[in-house]
């Protein structure tokens, strides 16, 4: 009865278990570390060299334009357990983020282990003003834009199983959040990926998530099912 219907354990609950053993630096050590700034060719490099890149801006920032690559677990959700259960703790991270939030990121990063950051994109976003050929943007779209499509689409339901369970759209996949990276193979190649969650959070870090794996294909369905259910109420 304790452990019905409880979610699954962050991967790096494990993780910190084992740090709690060692003798490793303290936060204000981390701190001092990580707060680096870098310009965006020395970003590149990491890049190029297998750093995450990991934009922590607002899925709306993020959608409208991000450095090509990037990964976005935005800080106005359940951000260190994504980051936690997500970012591979053996490769560097370098963040993408507003000035004001760069420290709180890096601390909550720190909390949960995640001493591995390089540094931060020197005046964020901003840094791209002259590289648009290295611009992305994410598509979006509305249920009632969805509803008037004709195109072949793959609806993904990156909720945990028992959301699913209690209410889902029909024909619809369910692959948990936290299981997508391991199971990019059970999708389609074919046609688009329409991503949703409960409300958008958790739909943008798995389309960030299938871009950087070279699914072009994906699409965030905005407000997720939450958006769905409220226009499709006896569904």
């Amino acid at each position: 009865m304790v452990t019905a219907d409880q979610p699954e354990a962050p991967s790096y609950f494990a993780y910190d278990a084992q740090l709690n053993k060692q003798e490793r630096p303290n936060l204000d050590e981390t701190m001092k570390k990580s707060m680096k700034p870098l310009g965006l060719e020395a970003l590149l490099s990491l890049q190029k060299s297998g750093a995450q890149i990991l934009d922590v801006r607002p899925a709306n920032d993020y959608a409208a334009a991000h450095l090509r690559g990037a990964l976005n677990i935005g800080m106005d959700g359940r951000f260190a357990t994504w980051a936690g259960s997500l970012l591979d703790k053996d490769k560097a991270i370098v963040l993408v983020a507003e000035d004001k939030q760069v420290e709180e990121a890096i601390v909550r990063l720190g909390r949960i282990g995640y001493q591995n950051i390089s540094g931060y994109l020197q005046d964020g976003m901003a840094a791209l003003k002259d590289r648009s050929d290295l611009i992305a943007k994410t598509r979006r779209i509305t249920v009632a834009e969805w509803q008037e499509r004709e195109n072949k689409t793959t609806i993904v339901d990156v909720r945990t199983k028992s959301e699913w369970e209690s209410g889902h759209i029909d024909a619809s996949l369910n692959i948990p959040l936290t299981q997508l990276p391991k199971r990019m193979a059970d999708l389609p190649s074919e046609g688009d990926l329409l991503v949703h969650c409960q409300g958008g959070y958790r739909s943008m870090i798995a389309v960030s998530f299938l871009e950087n794996a070279g699914r072009s294909n994906a699409i965030d369905l905005i407000g997720g099912f939450a958006a769905w259910a409220a226009l499709n109420p006896k569904a």
